[in-house]
């Protein structure tokens, strides 16, 4: 079994990430990012996939408390969210608050500007919980909005099987979990055209080619909006 990540700091406040697994450092987020007020402890490695993690844990019967303890237990707990008591809107305005500010604040902080221009989101629960991220993630307007990768998690998961996830609910273990994250790491952006229209349906509705890229159609509630999905896809 693979140990926790460690986490220690020099007199210059640098972070060194200790683990029997150094990938796992590519997907490290340190809390001077996530906890605004914090103290300033900069990695001494920036993580080429940092990640945010949504998991419903009631998705999946056991499977979905069990993925939050495995992520937590690979990542900062601090990165790892449980939608059951973390609404997702909050967290996103409030992370991507702590980086402008520290772009701002910290003469132009590079490490939370490479933070937010590698951002990946992984969201685990049924197609109801992906919807759910993908509408907070465009109601936030942003420039660059986070790629997301799903975790088919619960019944349906229509939408990770669109983009070469599967439908068969994960492994819950700690390995299959750092399978998974390298996967995501390696994953290809594919640019999506969301079309809400339908508050309980999550499936591709249409397929489309725009300038030689790819786009899937996709209809939920009642809206149009440009995503970025992580895709499994050749």
């Amino acid at each position: 079994m693979a140990k926790d990540l460690k986490v220690r700091s020099d007199s210059q406040g640098t972070v060194t990430c200790d683990s029997e697994d150094d990938t796992l450092k590519d997907f490290w987020i340190p809390d001077y990012i996530l906890l605004l007020g914090s103290e300033v402890k900069k990695p001494s490695h920036v993580p080429a996939s940092p990640v945010i993690v949504f998991i419903n844990s009631k998705s999946g019967g056991q499977l979905g408390g069990e993925l939050l303890v495995s992520y937590q237990t690979l990542l900062n707990k601090n990165q790892v969210f449980d939608l059951n008591q973390n609404a997702p809107d909050k967290v996103l305005q409030q992370l991507y608050f702590n980086l402008e500010k520290l772009k701002r604040d910290s003469d132009g902080d590079s490490f939370a500007n490479e933070i937010q221009r590698r951002l990946r989101i992984i969201v685990a629960g049924g197609d109801g919980t992906a919807g759910w991220i993908l509408g907070v993630i465009s109601d936030l307007k942003l420039s660059q909005p986070p790629p997301v990768a799903t975790v088919p998690l619960g019944t349906g998961n229509n939408l990770p099987f669109a983009f070469g996830w599967g439908k068969k609910n994960p492994g819950t273990d700690l390995e299959s979990v750092k399978m998974f994250l390298k996967l995501v790491k390696d994953a290809k952006e594919m640019k999506v055209l969301w079309k809400w229209n339908h508050p309980n349906i999550i499936k591709p509705t249409e397929i489309v080619m725009e300038n030689s890229e790819l786009f899937f159609i996709f209809e939920y509630m009642n809206e149009t909006a440009h995503i970025v999905m992580l895709s499994e896809l050749a």
